[in-house]
């Protein structure tokens, strides 16, 4: 179950991003090395898998340069969050002094939602 806690100054986020990090890697790596192969193969220029390839390459770089996976983070750590709402789809943007950002978008309902905005309001975290 994906839940939120604040214990000893810590934002405690229980989700699955890690797992869904580590299984967008493992498609993006397997997509690189099949759009090499392909082109190694055809030993012709061909834009969709140098396209697949540089595309794949992009999200990993944005995956481990700029998102935040951690499920513990201090409270000093985080500079401001924002809350946005798009057509029933909930989510809750923290953007951390190391100018990365951990996004929270397991919210079934509105009122987890919300629930989960006073937790963070409560912790004192400043809205953007």
């Amino acid at each position: 179950m994906n839940t939120i806690e604040i214990l000893d100054n810590n934002l405690i986020i229980k989700d699955s991003l890690k797992r869904t990090y580590i299984y967008l890697t493992i498609i993006s790596i397997l997509n690189i090395l099949s759009a090499l192969g392909f082109i190694y193969k055809k030993n012709e220029f061909d834009y969709f898998y140098y396209f697949t390839g540089v595309l794949s390459l992009l999200m990993l770089i944005k995956m481990y340069l700029f998102d935040y996976k951690a499920s513990i983070i201090s409270i000093s750590d985080i500079k401001k969050y924002k809350a946005t709402h798009m057509f029933d789809n909930y989510k809750i943007i923290l953007e951390l002094k190391n100018g990365k950002r951990r996004d929270i978008k397991w919210f079934k309902t509105k009122e987890e939602f919300e629930n989960c905005i006073e937790k963070i309001n409560e912790a004192g975290i400043a809205k953007d």
